[in-house]
């Protein structure tokens, strides 16, 4: 549903939050149900990376 990273940029635009704004689970939920009706395996989850230097 969203990809959050620990960088700089989310920090700056959400106020020191490293989460991201995410899609409303109904729209989300019809996207997979048009995938699977073209036969496409989706998958629905939260990515979370981090930079590390």
């Amino acid at each position: 549903m969203g990809a959050c990273t620990d960088s700089k940029v989310n920090r700056l635009r959400f106020k020191d939050h490293d989460f991201a704004a995410i899609a409303d689970f109904g729209m989300v939920r019809n996207a997979v149900d048009a995938a699977k009706a073209l036969g496409v395996d989706a998958r629905v989850g939260n990515i979370f990376s981090a930079d590390l230097f």
